[in-house]
């Protein structure tokens, strides 16, 4: 804010309807000189060499462009620099500006079956079940470097399950996975970045143990580490207009973002072999490493819940029915992230569809029906299991979904 108008504090306090302490305040502050703007930098003792490579860089006969830290290194080696590469940088961006407004462009490709980047899509607001029924989708996209084939996953949250759940799924659909991967540096995947030595958090570790995996984990907010897997989230995400779709449940969604993949992959061209991005992909999986076959799914949540008359299970908001038998007995519910799964001791007693943002149901079970041994006419059992079929029909019917 410019104050030097040829007013007086309490003129310019009634002109901005502020108190006159306040122009007081900012006048004086403005008066005094900030030691720091003004401080001696060691770095100016090298102010030739600087000059003439900055000189250097920004002649338009230069064909590659030299970086600060080729700069810090000669200064080292020819000119007995001993201070640090970051008062280098600070030295050059306070004095030589337009060397940080040239941007650096520099292409790198990976052989196949080397490495695989990982983002996720964040906050992405679909309609469930439901007109207005909006709920905030995150979306973890797992991109293959040489083909630039992505496996998409949805998933309601980033927590570290979720991450750890989808990113088991991903690979599956990828059929396999590379020598590499490179996470952001998410809290759910590193907990202390350096490099290709950097400690990654114990369960994602497990998890790339598990598959015969290591991890490369990009730089702290370098977006441009992972420029591949950012470019398609981009390409892929803006031709999809979700204010038009009403999907059923999650597995309606999931078959959704995978055909929209595989039409995506059919279309565009792999920068590598020229060739559409399906036919890059099935050469590549001929490299990656096979998934281990007897590698238990990684569930998105798990509850242990007994089992209420009528054979009813409460998990996340709603009922679910299983066949007769169980009633007082403790069972496993399983989010796998697009289905809910009731087991007991190991075996599968019922399985139905995940749909978030919807509670109060109560879900009907179809093979509840048909093992039931109540005494019961044939008519009511025909109504028991047109009810479990049926179900979610009459809800969209009900709520104007579909």
């Amino acid at each position: 804010m410019n104050l030097d108008l040829g007013l007086t504090n309490v003129e310019l306090a009634r002109r901005f309807d502020v108190s006159e302490g306040t122009i007081r305040y900012h006048r004086n502050k403005k008066k005094k000189e900030d030691g720091r703007e003004n401080r001696f930098s060691g770095v100016s003792r090298f102010s030739i060499p600087i000059e003439s490579w900055v000189q250097e860089i920004l002649s338009p006969e230069k064909k590659y462009r030299p970086t600060i830290l080729s700069l810090y290194r000669s200064l080292r080696e020819f000119h007995n620099f001993d201070l640090s590469y970051d008062a280098l940088r600070r030295f050059i961006k306070k004095h030589y500006p337009e060397v940080f407004q040239m941007t650096y462009h520099l292409r790198v490709e990976t052989p196949p079956g080397k490495l695989a980047q990982v983002d996720w899509k964040e906050k992405v607001s679909v309609q469930m079940h439901e007109p207005g029924n909006w709920i905030l989708m995150n979306f973890l996209i797992l991109l293959l470097s040489f083909s630039r084939k992505p496996a998409i996953v949805a998933r309601e949250k980033m927590s570290e399950q979720s991450f750890l759940s989808a990113h088991h799924e991903a690979l599956k659909k990828l059929g396999g996975s590379t020598e590499y991967i490179r996470p952001d540096c998410m809290k759910t995947a590193v907990k202390i970045w350096n490099g290709m030595n950097s400690e990654m958090n114990t369960a994602y570790q497990d998890f790339l143990n598990q598959i015969g995996t290591k991890a490369f984990p990009a730089r702290p907010g370098t977006a441009t580490d992972k420029g591949k897997v950012e470019k398609k989230i981009q390409d892929i995400f803006r031709d999809i207009d979700f204010r038009k779709i009403i999907f059923r449940d999650m597995d309606h969604l999931q078959t959704f973002i995978d055909r929209k993949v595989e039409e995506f992959c059919s279309r565009t061209i792999c920068p590598v072999t020229g060739t559409e991005i399906s036919k890059a992909y099935e050469y590549e999986k001929t490299f990656l490493n096979q998934m281990v076959q007897d590698m238990p799914e990684i569930p998105l949540e798990t509850a242990s819940t007994p089992v209420q008359k009528g054979n009813l299970v409460w998990f996340r908001g709603n009922y679910y029915q299983i066949p007769e038998g169980y009633v007082g007995k403790s069972v496993r519910c399983i989010n796998s992230g697009t289905l809910i799964s009731i087991c007991y001791q190991g075996q599968n007693l019922e399985t139905f569809e995940y749909i978030p943002g919807v509670s109060g149901m109560t879900r009907m079970s179809r093979e509840a029906a048909l093992k039931s041994e109540r005494p019961m006419s044939d008519l009511t059992r025909q109504w028991w299991l047109e009810v479990a079929d049926r179900q979610l029909d009459y809800y969209q019917s009900v709520a104007g979904g579909f």
